[in-house]
């Protein structure tokens, strides 16, 4: 019969090899030294995907929390420039790269979260306060 236990200890040893590809290559391509558009505040809302539902993305105590379902809940760590990437509480789930796309007008229309595709703002953002800095 066969040996399933080595069998799919080959297949995660495979998975594992390609995560730590996939994770050098992200390093590499990162870009030093950058920071987020804006506060962390303007980027907190929900973002809603036809097809998975809603994502929340919140400020707690001065990080960004983003949640999506009963599963995923995670600080959201700044990678470069509108791109962070998901911790998740759940060490199981891994890490996810979730970018921020703006508008031409420079507000915040969509998160994409990186094999999962766009989630569009459900509410707009709020409009800048008069003399606000």
């Amino acid at each position: 019969s066969p040996d399933w236990s080595a069998q799919l200890l080959a297949v995660r040893r495979q998975q594992e090899a390609r995560d730590s590809t996939e994770r050098a290559k992200r390093e590499r391509e990162r870009v030093a030294g950058t920071k987020p558009s804006f506060e962390l505040e303007r980027y907190a809302g929900s973002y809603r995907n036809e097809m998975y539902g809603d994502v929340k993305v919140a400020l707690e105590g001065g990080a960004l929390v983003m949640t999506f379902g009963p599963h995923f809940t995670g600080e959201l760590a700044h990678w470069h420039f509108d791109t962070f990437q998901a911790g998740w509480r759940d060490a199981m789930m891994g890490r996810s790269s979730v970018t921020f796309a703006l508008t031409p007008q420079g507000k915040i229309k969509e998160l994409v979260w990186t094999g999962l595709g766009p989630f569009g703002r459900v509410e707009p953002e709020p409009e800048a306060r008069a003399g606000a800095r």
